[in-house]
C-alpha cells in the first residue's frame, strides 16, 4: 500500500531534485571559472592603466566588472538550485514553487547565452528540454502537486 498523504515524496520531485543537484554542481563549477575569469580581465585593466592605456584599462574593467558580476549572478543561481533541491527531497512547499522559477531562470539563461553568443548548440537544447521537462511534470504530475499540497 502507497502512502499518499500530503507528507510523501513523488518520484518527479526525487527525480527533478537530482537534477537539480547535477545542475547545482555545474553551474557552480562553470560560474567559478567566469568569476576568474573577471579577476583576469581587472588585472590586465590594471596593467593596462599603469601603461598609460586609459581607454583600454577603462574597457577591460568594465568587461572584468561585468565577467564577475555574471559569474557572481551565476554562483548564487548553483546555490539557489541546491537549496531547492534540498527543499525538493524533504518535500518543503516552497521548493515547488522554488524549482518552477530556478528552471525558468536556467532556461532564460540558455537563451540570453544562445542569443549573445550567435549560436544554439545541441548542449543547451538538451538542458532547455531537461529544465522545460522539470517545470511541466512539476506542474502537471498529480503525484507532485499532491505531495506539496497544491492538488
Amino acid at each position: 500500500m502507497q502512502a499518499s498523504d500530503e507528507s510523501s515524496t513523488s518520484v518527479v520531485a526525487i527525480v527533478v531534485g537530482i537534477y537539480m543537484i547535477v545542475q547545482a554542481i555545474a553551474l557552480f563549477c562553470l560560474y567559478s571559472v567566469v568569476v576568474g575569469c573577471g579577476g583576469v580581465l581587472g588585472g590586465l585593466a590594471s596593467v593596462a592603466g599603469r601603461t598609460g592605456e586609459t581607454s583600454g584599462a577603462t574597457a577591460l574593467g568594465a568587461a572584468g566588472f561585468l565577467v564577475t558580476a555574471l559569474g557572481i549572478l551565476g554562483i548564487a543561481l548553483a546555490v539557489g538550485a541546491l537549496a531547492v533541491a534540498i527543499g525538493l527531497f524533504l518535500t518543503k512547499p516552497w521548493a515547488y514553487m522554488g524549482a518552477i522559477v530556478v528552471n525558468a531562470i536556467f532556461i532564460g539563461l540558455q537563451l540570453i547565452g544562445a542569443v549573445v553568443g550567435m549560436d544554439l548548440n545541441a548542449w543547451q537544447i538538451v538542458l532547455i528540454l531537461l529544465s522545460g521537462a522539470a517545470i511541466f511534470f512539476l506542474l502537471y504530475d498529480q503525484g507532485a502537486r499532491r505531495a506539496f499540497g497544491r492538488a
